[in-house]
């Protein structure tokens, strides 16, 4: 049977929506004394739930009425896509629909996708209250017209759309490869299938189906195109307002071929949600990332370190490089996908851009503490998009050094760094484990990212058979000491399917933290590809003074390992080789 709005116009009992509406169904199982239970939709449009400005949509049962003991009820409305709702449920004992008094439930869904759900468990006392708001916000869509298109993201495979709002696919065919469809995590751009649905937990739902590329999004030969930009008359004027100057171009991804070099922006976002609210206040945020002149050692310090002086982290156009965002519909509960698009939504809104892409280089978003635990599971404690502009952290996680190195070096087209084939077990550099010291530890990449970075390509060799250089025979210093250093970094092409990196791990200075390898010539590999393609990389090697390690077509040995002087003696010979004697 189905009950009826006393309180809409409505109809209750909708099958169908237009495509800028989602279809709203409530189902009720009642208890033994369903006369105690009532409940009411709210249009939340203030954004403050259980606020007085809110307007009942739908309500029951009918007035005068009540519901019979132990009977489903269920109904529909069309909602609009992007609007803030909340049920308040009225409960006269306070002892909820489930389990003393019968086993009762209720459900809330938006095309089909659960929304809100009472807990049925006996132990669990959170619902057992005579009255309580659930808030949500309907952020589905029904795409039976259209072709949905957007970019390509990895971790796992997402598709962020032209606001910056951005959704995992799932229900992907069994045999989906990403690298067979010649898909490029912020490069490809890609089509969904007609028919695929958005949810409110960012998840879009592939239905078997697997998207179609349409491309790059930047010219084939790397030479950056004619992008419009947005002109200060299209912004609405706000308290922290980004000037016009400061806007990114609107494609918001980095263009592959390009080192990182140069004035790149950083956007750090507070949230302020239903229920929770990020531990660090703006100021400690900014200091935490920005340094001010308070923290020594952060975000735009390292990355300035690292780089010497080659990468200028800034911060956005806003006070100190921070927003704090208030989602008053959103609660930790519903996970980070939902949180994080809608922060996305509220951002657009606030500074009146197409996307968060527009604000910053990068945009740190910093959730409040349990967002995670019901979210899209990349990490418990962050994650971020690649060769993107978006990272995502749990809370206090944001104030952790090496933890942001290793988001914005994954927005850089990082890959993690591992060991014995575990992943994040190279501890010599960035992009392995990441600890919660706020300050530290001080270091920098390994030999791998090192050379995909581009800051030390002045001071690097490519060793191959067929090259000008075929082996290297002489002194590496660390990167601690590449302003007087002749050599840094080694490549070694063997025609095989991996390219190795040959550096010493000088810990001192800028590196004084490398937490493995320490004062030892590391060897690292990766797959073959473009210096800036994304890879993950293996630690094969950490050798000492007398040490060797062999691979296909090549042997590394190591001499005396001056550690006062910061530099080792390396020979690189290919097999079968005794010498380095080139004529």
């Amino acid at each position: 049977s189905s009950s009826s709005s006393s309180s809409s116009s409505s109809s209750f009992s909708a099958t169908n929506c237009p495509i800028d509406e989602g279809l709203w169904n409530l189902q009720i199982l009642t208890d033994n004394y369903p006369w105690e239970t009532k409940w009411e939709l709210h249009d939340n449009s203030t954004h403050v739930v259980g606020g007085n400005t809110s307007v009942i949509v739908a309500s029951g049962p009918p007035d005068g009425l009540n519901y019979e003991r132990r009977t489903r009820y269920t109904g529909n409305l069309c909602l609009p896509i992007g609007q803030y709702y909340f049920m308040r449920w009225f409960d006269a004992m306070g002892d909820g629909l489930c389990c003393k008094y019968g086993q009762g439930e209720w459900t809330v869904r938006v095309d089909g996708e659960v929304v809100l759900e009472s807990i049925n468990d006996p132990n669990n006392n959170s619902n057992n209250v005579k009255q309580k708001d659930f808030p949500f916000q309907v952020t589905t869509t029904n795409s039976d017209a259209d072709e949905l298109k957007g970019t390509f993201l990895m971790p796992r495979a997402n598709v962020e759309l032209a606001d910056g709002t951005i959704f995992e696919l799932i229900n992907l065919p069994p045999d989906f490869d990403r690298a067979d469809g010649g898909l490029v995590s912020g490069i490809t751009s890609i089509a969904l299938p007609v028919g695929t649905k958005l949810f409110s937990n960012a998840t879009a739902d592939m239905k078997g189906s697997a998207p179609r590329a349409l491309g790059s999004r930047f010219l084939a030969d790397h030479q950056e195109g004619e992008i419009e930009t947005l002109s200060s008359s299209s912004m609405r004027r706000n308290q922290k307002q980004v000037t016009s100057k400061n806007l990114r171009a609107s494609n918001g991804h980095r263009q592959l071929g390009n080192d990182f070099i140069g004035d790149q922006s950083v956007l750090v976002v507070r949230v302020i949600a239903a229920d929770r609210t990020t531990t660090a206040d703006e100021t400690a945020l900014s200091n935490g990332i920005f340094g001010n002149g308070v923290d020594l050692h952060n975000l735009v310090s390292q990355f300035k370190a690292c780089s010497y002086g080659k990468l200028n982290l800034m911060k956005a156009d806003v006070p100190n490089g921070v927003v704090t965002v208030r989602l008053p519909s959103i609660r930790t509960t519903q996970g980070d996908g939902t949180m994080r698009n809608a922060i996305t939504n509220e951002l657009n809104e606030m500074f009146n851009v197409d996307s968060p892409s527009q604000l910053a280089d990068y945009v740190i978003y910093c959730l409040p503490a349990g967002a995670f635990t019901n979210g899209t599971g990349f990490s418990t404690i962050a994650y971020a998009f690649y060769n993107s502009w978006l990272s995502v952290f749990n809370d206090d996680w944001c104030m952790s050094l090496s933890l942001q190195m290793h988001e914005i070096g994954h927005s850089m087209n990082f890959g993690h760094s591992n060991e014995g084939g575990e992943t994040y077990e190279d501890e010599s550099g960035f992009m392995g484990y990441s600890y919660p010291n706020i300050d530290g530890p001080r270091k920098c990449f390994n030999a791998a990212k090192s050379w995909q970075s581009g800051w030390y390509r002045d001071k690097g060799i490519t060793i191959n058979s067929s090259g000008a250089t075929t082996c290297f025979d002489g002194i590496l210093h660390g990167i601690a000491d590449y302003p007087v250093a002749t050599t840094v970094l080694l490549k070694i092409q063997n025609g095989s399917d991996n390219d190795y990196f040959v550096n010493f791990n000088a810990q001192w200075g800028i590196n004084r933290g490398s937490s493995e390898g320490g004062n030892q010539v590391t060897v690292v590999s990766r797959a073959r590809g473009p210096r800036d393609s994304f890879a993950e990389s293996e630690l094969v090697a950490k050798l000492g003074s007398g040490g060797s390690y062999s691979f296909l077509g090549y042997t590394i040995s190591v001499g005396k390992i001056d550690i006062n002087k910061g530099t080792a003696e390396v020979m690189v010979l290919p097999a079968l080789q005794n010498s380095c004697n080139i004529l």
